[in-house]
């Protein structure tokens, strides 16, 4: 029993199958996410390691050099990229593809715990690297009060309230400094009274202490014991005592178990103390003042030498909100979670937040791509509308009727709400691949109903009653529907190979039509003969108005102009697939004059610029030339919003920072994002200071590298890197004098100048002073050393306590000299220039190596009018000239998956030819006939590079994608010409040329709705309305100029050739006899 005649016989079975499409694809729906890109588990692990004060050089040999050494054994890896910063070391590993992560990250943790660092390097950090990890929505809080003020009440009001929205993930905090309990040290002071700072480190040590002291049992319970020794407050702290050295000090205070004022010469001064009088206190005075290094030892309090402050720790990194100093928090979402809905809830806390804001603070989005996510979603949603409008009228021109119209745009609705119920198993979002797959199926999956529905139609017009219309009309063309649908799947299953993230993007898209287009086929062999039998009563005759009169007549009259030719071309059948051949050798010489691209810049109508100042500038200075571009960029009336990150780069960098700029919607702009960048980069290059250096960076393109996402991006490889530095400047040189390139740069950064200090050993033995104190006194003076925690009982937060000498004190390297040390044994104080000598040397900023080798990355953005193959192409051969032996030259980031992604489409193209070959020559039982079917391809291939030629759009990843649906569409005409050709010759009996005409002149009508119906479904998405519009055209204009070319040359050339292949051979696809049973087995 067929399909149709299951479905006709037990309507019902068929009624519940579509109810149960309809029911479980609506659920579906509502539970899927959306996102811009399909949710892809990045292959990529990094391993962090921190070592403070630790040189990038002495970072290689101690940590990433032993690291190295047992991950490269780890399974599965395709590259080691490792970068050493002052400080910190990250080692990132690429693994293949198809490595499953989960268990890539366990084997890494094992290995990395098997290594034996030094002793006081930080624990490494182990973290998995997904494109979700980028925040959706920058939102900014701004505050008229100091950063401190600002830090806190997001610390304590606003953080953790976003944390608990359903669907985020974490929380980036911008221009963030962590709070802590600041002890401001004096130097003048602490030389007066002979105290060095690490005399307030032992002093926290002993004074500033909580810990449990064991516990109280009785019979029936137990009470713990805790000595609350921390100062609880900044009062608290300040008196804590301090022991002094110093001889006399006038006006120094002076403290025991209770307040004293003192002064002069003496222990008691001038002034009283009670606890230095007290006669019962007299020998406890004694004891306790006797236990310090100088004879002549007293207490103070804390107060005396440094001033205490709840804050924030040292700063290394800003933001500002349209100028205003800010806190930025960027929110991420979780995996398969809707961006949308994310980011709707996000703005809804917002507003109830600024309810309860205190006078001055504003809070709000300042970088929202969901905006953009959003935008271009709803803009495909309304296309896959105006696709089904479109498709309807083509439907109703055809066939005349809005009963059987509308039988075949019920497959439209069944087969896109069933692949949902596929999206939602396999782990789909609605994206911009899946949602562009189901607009293009529109047209596909009418197809098999319109082939159905006419030729039952025709059925009808013998007439013939409803059912068995409906079974003949569907039985004979099943195995024509099986064949097309079949070679589109066929198509794409060799994009599931394609390696890279590319192909998890590519597969996805292959994946969403093709289960539509199956959808549709069991819909049109299904659903569609049984409602016709049901309800359309076909075999009634239908009064025709006069403008479907009007159009048979038309349509009656082109197709005999077409017969007539059609017999003129069968007798001139080698002329014409000759001239057809040399039209489509001639269309391939065009190709090489296409612009070649990953993929086409979109108006997202957000940019990012990205600034660095010289090595070694300032925090303060960096945030006055990005000052700078705010001033500019705040003149723009396109621009809506700039938030600005300064600083806080790896390794505690200062001298970079990024502007996020939001414009305003694209409909209040004439200029397109472009346009205006290239305005930018026009006027950047006047700018008034030399050492602002400006990158402009197009964020569209970030989703396809894992560097800074421009166009070109190289590793230069080598062992040295003075020679890699050399070499990389000669070749940007050459890259700049082609004019093809901007933004041009590399990742090598000079040293930063670092004060060596080198102590004396001698001196220090002398002096009695130790390495360690020496060290601790330096980081304890400049580097912000922590000692301690302190808890905040207001708001119960407990944060880091950190000493260093007041701002003002350690500007110069000669602050450093007068750093104050004290013997071990007591003596005259000393200073740090005592015992050692300082210099000032340069240093590497950062080292990279790839793969133990050590690199240097070259970057640069292609201008709109040069084609990216081409510039990667001579980027590279201006590389390989430049580069001494030994050295090397490879693809990065976008580079690379440009580079995959140009080889991958050949290979996809090619298998899938063989594949579909194959399918066909399975249902066909046949050589020859499928090649004939595959003889349409080349048409179809010339057509799309005409259009791409003269639209002028380039032949990218999404264009790509069309050559391969175009592939399967293209089939699609010749399957159903080449069916009935031989139902004609091998049932019918007749000779080659009548079965020939015989077979056009029937299959005309379906075979021009079907191509017709697929180019409407095509026109919305090809106006180029809307956001993602530059992605969506070059896609669709392959799949319309491919459509139009192939049908027009399928409809005489499959005719010729199979003509000339029948004199060769072409034996029945069955034998005659099985044909009836045949096509019945084919329908199943």
């Amino acid at each position: 029993m067929s399909f149709p005649e299951f479905a006709i016989r037990r309507p019902v079975a068929a009624w519940m199958l579509m109810a149960a499409l309809v029911f479980f694809g609506l659920l579906s729906l509502f539970s899927l996410g959306i996102s811009r890109f399909p949710d892809v588990t990045y292959p990529v692990i990094t391993v962090v390691t921190q070592w403070p004060g630790a040189a990038p050089e002495v970072m290689e040999s101690e940590i990433v050099d032993p690291l190295e050494n047992v991950l490269v054994s780890v399974q599965g890896i395709k590259d080691i990229e490792s970068t050493m910063l002052p400080g910190i070391a990250n080692i990132k590993l690429e693994f293949y593809i198809d490595k499953n992560i989960d268990a890539a990250l366990q084997e890494v943790n094992a290995k990395v715990r098997s290594v034996r660092l030094p002793t006081d390097v930080n624990p490494p950090q182990i973290f998995k690297i997904n494109q979700d990890d980028s925040p959706i929505l920058w939102l900014a809080v701004t505050w008229d009060r100091p950063l401190k003020d600002l830090v806190r009440y997001v610390d304590k009001y606003i953080r953790d309230r976003f944390m608990l929205v359903h669907g985020i993930g974490d929380i980036q905090l911008g221009g963030w400094a962590d709070r802590n309990l600041r002890i401001w040290l004096d130097r003048k002071r602490l030389n007066q009274l002979q105290i060095s700072p690490t005399d307030i480190r032992d002093m926290l040590q002993a004074e500033n202490i909580e810990l449990g002291a064991g516990y109280l049992e009785s019979k029936t319970n137990e009470i713990n014991v805790r000595i609350m020794g921390e100062a609880r407050s900044e009062y608290e702290m300040q008196s804590l005592a301090l022991n002094h050295r110093a001889a006399g000090a006038s006006g120094i205070p002076i403290t025991g178990i209770g307040g004293s004022q003192g002064g002069g010469m003496g222990v008691t001064g001038a002034g009283s103390n009670q606890f230095l009088t007290n006669p019962a206190m007299t020998s406890a005075a004694s004891n306790l003042l006797s236990n310090t290094r100088g004879a002549s030892s007293v207490y103070i309090p804390l107060s005396t030498v440094a001033s205490v402050e709840d804050g924030i720790m040292d700063l290394t990194r800003l933001s500002r909100s349209d100028g205003q100093p800010a806190i930025g928090l960027g929110i991420q979402k979780l995996r398969g979670f809707n961006e949308i809905a994310v980011a709707k809830e996000v703005k809804e806390l917002v507003k109830e937040l600024k309810k309860d804001l205190p006078a001055g603070m504003a809070i709000g989005p300042r970088f929202d791509s969901s905006v953009y996510t959003q935008e271009a979603v709803h803009e495909t949603e309304f296309t896959l509308l105006l696709t089904i409008f479109f498709t309807a009228s083509v439907c109703l021109l055809f066939l005349g009727s809005f009963r059987t119209t509308l039988n075949v745009l019920f497959s439209i609705p069944i087969s896109i709400l069933g692949s949902f119920i596929f999206f939602k198993f396999l782990g789909y979002t609605l994206n911009f691949f899946t949602l562009l797959a189901l607009s293009l199926a529109v047209g596909i999956v009418v197809d098999d109903s319109i082939m159905v529905l006419e030729n039952i139609t025709r059925h009808k017009n013998l007439g013939k009653d409803p059912q068995t219309a409906a079974l003949d009309g569907a039985n004979e063309v099943s195995f024509a529907a099986l064949a097309a649908t079949l070679s589109i799947v066929a198509v794409f299953c060799p994009i599931l190979f394609v390696g890279g993230v590319v192909g998890k993007f590519l597969s996805q898209f292959g994946v969403a039509l093709s289960v539509a287009v199956l959808i549709s086929l069991l819909e049109a062999l299904t659903l569609a003969p049984m409602r016709v039998a049901e309800f359309l009563n076909v075999g009634k005759e239908e009064k025709k108005n006069y403008f479907e009169v009007w159009l048979d007549r038309v349509f009656w009259k082109f197709a005999r102009i077409y017969r007539n030719l059609l017999k003129l071309a069968l007798q001139k059948r080698w002329l014409v697939v000759s001239v057809s051949f040399l039209i489509f050798f001639f269309s391939l010489r065009l190709f090489p004059a296409l612009h070649k691209e990953l993929s086409p810049s979109e108006d997202m109508g957000i940019a990012l610029i990205r600034i660095e100042t010289p090595v070694g500038s300032s925090l303060a200075h960096t945030g006055e030339r990005v000052r700078f571009l705010e001033e500019y960029l705040k003149k723009q009336p396109y621009v809506a919003h700039v938030f600005s990150s300064i600083g806080g780069y790896s390794g505690g960098q200062v001298n970079f920072g990024a502007l996020f700029i939001t414009l305003t919607p694209r409909k209040e702009r004439k200029l397109r994002l472009q346009e205006i960048l290239k305005i930018w980069r026009k006027e950047f290059k006047k700018a008034v200071y030399q050492d602002l250096h400006i990158k402009i960076i197009d964020i569209s393109q970030s989703a396809f590298s894992s560097k800074r996402g421009t166009n070109i991006e190289l590793s230069l490889l080598g062992s040295e890197y003075s020679v890699l530095k050399e070499v990389s400047q000669k070749i940007l040189n050459e890259l700049d004098k082609s004019g093809m390139y901007t933004d041009l740069d590399t990742d090598y950064r000079e040293g930063m100048p670092e004060v060596q200090i080198i102590p004396d050993r001698d001196k220090c033995a002398l002096a009695n002073i130790s390495m360690q104190q020496l060290v601790d006194s330096v980081r304890y003076s400049i580097g912000g050393a922590r000692q301690g925690m302190y808890t905040n009982e207001e708001d119960i937060r407990r944060y880091d306590i950190r000493i260093r000498f007041i701002p003002e004190q350690w500007r110069e390297p000669k602050d450093i000299e007068a750093i104050p040390l004290w013997s071990n044994y007591g003596g005259e104080p000393i200073h740090l220039k005592d015992v050692a000598s300082l210099r000032v040397v340069p240093k590497l900023m950062n080292m990279t190596r790839e793969n133990r080798r050590r690199v240097i990355t070259l970057f640069a953005n292609v201008k709109p009018e040069y084609s990216q193959a081409k510039a990667l192409d001579y980027a590279m051969e201006i590389c390989r000239k430049l580069l001494p032996p030994t050295y090397s030259v490879q693809p990065a980031g976008a580079s690379q998956t440009a580079k995959e992604t140009f080889s991958a489409f050949p290979y996809a193209l090619g298998f899938g030819l063989i594949l579909a070959y194959m399918v066909l020559g399975i249902q066909f039982n046949s050589f020859l006939f499928p090649l004939i079917i595959l003889c349409a391809i080349p048409f179809s291939i010339s057509g799309a590079i005409l259009s791409l030629y003269i639209s002028k759009l380039s032949l990218n990843l999404y264009s790509g994608i069309g050559l391969i649906l175009l592939m399967g569409l293209a089939m699609k005409n010749s399957i159903l010409l080449v069916e009935f050709i031989n139902k004609k010759r091998f049932e019918d009996g007749l000779d080659t040329s009548a079965a020939i005409l015989e077979a056009a002149f029937i299959r005309l009508r379906p075979i021009l709705m079907t191509s017709l119906a697929t180019i409407s479904s095509a026109i919305p998405a090809a106006l180029g309305l809307g956001p993602g519009a530059e992605v969506r055209v070059p896609l669709v204009m392959v799949v319309i100029g491919g459509i139009v070319v192939s049908t027009s040359f399928s409809l005489f050339v499959v005719p010729c050739i199979y003509s000339l292949a029948a004199k060769i051979g072409g034996k029945p696809p069955v034998d005659l006899e099985e044909w009836p049973e045949a096509q019945k087995v084919a329908s199943l």
